[in-house]
């Protein structure tokens, strides 16, 4: 059994089944480091993005050769794509002017994020023979939907045609904040459309 000495704040397991990410609590300076853990128990933890700046956001690469993680190393938060779970093998920033929470396409291709305007942005990714970005486009707006800052706020339906956000809370409502799943909302456009 494999113990940490920091309380954890978020966790994502591997496609793989064989790892599991972590990120530590950031209630001190310096902490909020992201560790990946053996799931069979076996071996000490593997510090993966580990400094004196704030680690967040951790985000597994569906092949599991890459980790997507936000850090304030810069000064303000960006998002990086290191080499998994050899994080020695390269850093690659890939937001310029703010980022945090990425998210992987299911097929590994692209590499979502919010910028430091909270417009969801898509980032094309290619991983022969090393890391590199290619185009980068703003999908939407996403100001006026609930992001938790130190925790994922998002997810890529697994047809990567769609994402879930919860939907903000209104003013005078009561109650917490409803999570709405759609289904096939686009069929639904496309039948109205054709009427």
């Amino acid at each position: 059994m494999v113990r940490l000495d920091r309380l954890i704040q978020e966790g994502e397991w591997s496609r793989d089944g064989r790892w599991i990410v972590v990120r530590t609590d950031n209630g001190q300076a310096g902490a909020g480091d992201i560790v990946a853990v053996r799931s069979s128990g076996e071996g000490t933890p593997v510090p993966v993005a580990a400094s004196q700046f704030t680690e967040l956001h951790p985000a597994l690469s569906p092949d599991v050769r890459w980790l997507a993680y936000t850090s304030n190393e810069s000064g303000i938060n960006e998002v990086y794509v290191r080499p998994f779970p050899d994080a020695q093998g390269g850093r690659w920033q890939v937001s310029n002017g703010g980022g945090s929470e990425p998210r992987w396409s299911h097929d590994g291709r692209e590499l979502y994020y919010l910028d430091g305007d909270r417009r969801l942005n898509a980032v094309q990714v290619h991983a022969v023979p090393t890391f590199a970005t290619a185009a980068r486009t703003s999908l939407f707006d996403a100001s006026n939907l609930v992001v938790a800052g130190f925790h994922q706020s998002y997810e890529v339906t697994p047809d990567g045609r769609a994402f879930i956000f919860i939907s903000p809370r209104r003013a005078g409502a009561q109650g917490a904040s409803q999570l709405v799943w759609v289904d096939r909302w686009l069929n639904d456009v496309a039948a109205r459309l054709a009427r």
